[in-house]
């Protein structure tokens, strides 16, 4: 019998179990869409319900590991998107999921904003609805109902392993999310509790990454505790101290790697924890791969990602700039707003493609934005950065992000499933099996490129638009 370890992966859009193998690579693969339901009152309060993704998720399960039998599961684990939360009642029953794209806390944020310096100065991150503990604190005041009460909560990655081992815990790196937990000296703070004026008793017990959360099974299968995405990526990629890894996905972090905390008064980035000795100093640009895939689904027929690309590169200039990306990490902006600005009259060679060619250059102007931005709060002088996600399946987008920050983007071999490969990775450790160091797959070198150069100037131009209006 062959060996392989069973991985859940929550996204944002999609959720997905796989079989990896030892070596890394992912043998089978089973994926659906999320539904999501919103509350009536509010049309920024989305949830889901746990027990709908559960089912999928199980079934989904039972299909693959029929699918290849050959293989015996040694470990099993979890990664998901960050912010997001499940809620547990008196019964032990995971009765609802508020993920990253509810925002119902926005409807206590300004009650909130004079304690925002306490909450960077310990959570590493700005006061923000994105964060689980507004959406905690809203749902409780709220929307709870009278028979409910909530006695405990979990991340969307081990609220997985709840499932399946009975036990109650969190990743470290999913407790920073939460901006109740103090990311310098990777604790719960009674502080932040205070000020979202949250229990104690409801806090999950937290696990650092790679401790053993349960046994699944009458196998008695282990389930390992790996957590958020973006670190995972990160692990999946070997990056080390003083890298920088571009994950382009859904949305764009871009995060320097650290062996210390940092502080920065101008709150123009997060602090993520990873496991102790080791952080992440993010900027993100936002919903940015998620712009793409909309814009193929209703605009393109779902045309081929190869067909996208060789009509891109018969385009010699750009007919239109886009701007959708959703966060300004230097003015601390969640944005709402984006479009399309076009040259007037329009061209008779203008169409679709010139729209998906203004969305893609988008994705690498907004990464571009906040790689700069980066550099300004924790300087990199290597002369390459690593990138991961599917994003940079396209070469396109690839050359034009090399371009742009004018250094070489080194992709490591399974840069498109990083942040599963990192699961498996931090398994094979765990479990005391030898973790090999990967190959480069490819490096994109940066070019000149005088057309792009301008269109980013004027990208800047379009995009302060947003930035400093609201309407």
């Amino acid at each position: 019998m062959k060996e392989g370890y069973l991985v859940f992966d929550l996204g944002t859009g999609n959720s997905r179990v796989a079989i990896g193998d030892e070596t890394g690579n992912i043998i089978g693969i089973r994926s659906f869409e999320n539904i999501y339901h919103q509350e009536s009152r509010n049309p920024e309060a989305k949830y889901f319900i746990p027990k709908e993704w559960l089912q999928k998720m199980l079934l989904e399960m039972k299909l693959l590991l029929s699918d290849f039998s050959q293989y015996t599961i040694r470990a099993v684990t979890a990664t998901s998107a960050r912010e997001g939360i499940v809620l547990v009642d008196q019964r032990g029953s995971a009765f609802i999921g508020l993920p990253n794209i509810d925002k119902r806390g926005n409807e206590r944020i300004k009650k909130y904003q004079q304690y925002s310096k306490d909450v960077y100065r310990l959570s590493g991150h700005w006061l923000d609805p994105l964060f689980s503990a507004l959406k905690l604190l809203t749902y409780k005041e709220d929307y709870l109902s009278k028979e409910k009460t909530i006695t405990g909560f979990t991340s969307i990655s081990e609220w997985i392993g709840y499932e399946l081992t009975g036990k109650l815990g969190i990743a470290e790196s999913q407790a920073c999310e939460t901006q109740l937990y103090d990311t310098k000296e990777f604790k719960w703070s009674e502080e932040l509790m205070d000020i979202f004026e949250v229990e104690e008793k409801i806090l999950p017990d937290v696990y650092a990454t790679g401790e053993v959360l349960g046994y699944v099974g009458e196998e008695k299968i282990p389930f390992i505790v790996c957590g958020a995405d973006t670190q995972m990526a990160v692990e999946g990629v070997d990056a080390k101290a003083g890298d920088v890894v571009m994950v382009s996905g859904t949305t764009s972090p871009i995060v320097a790697v650290v062996e210390k905390p940092l502080y920065d008064e101008k709150e123009r980035c997060w602090v993520d924890c990873v496991k102790k000795g080791r952080w992440l100093i993010e900027t993100n640009a936002g919903t940015t791969g998620l712009n793409y895939q909309t814009y193929r689904k209703n605009f393109l027929g779902n045309k081929s990602y190869e067909e996208i690309e060789r009509k891109i590169a018969e385009k010699n200039n750009f007919q239109c700039i886009a701007s959708f990306g959703t966060k300004f990490f230097p003015g601390k902006k969640s944005l709402k707003q984006g479009g399309i600005f076009a040259y007037a009259p329009l061209s008779g060679e203008f169409d679709r493609i010139d729209v998906m060619n203004a969305i893609m250059a988008d994705i690498a102007c907004g990464i571009t934005l906040h790689y700069r931005e980066l550099q300004k709060i924790q300087f990199n002088d290597k002369k390459y950065i690593i990138g991961c996600g599917g994003g940079f399946q396209s070469q396109t987008l690839g050359k034009r992000i090399a371009s742009l920050i004018n250094k070489e983007v080194v992709l490591p071999t399974h840069y498109e499933q990083a942040s599963l490969n990192g699961c498996i990775k931090i398994c094979q450790k765990t479990l005391k099996k030898s973790v090999e160091d990967y190959e480069h797959v490819r490096i994109i070198e940066p070019g000149k490129d005088t057309l792009l150069e301008e269109y980013y100037e004027k990208w800047r131009t379009v995009r302060k638009i947003y930035e400093e209006v609201e309407f």
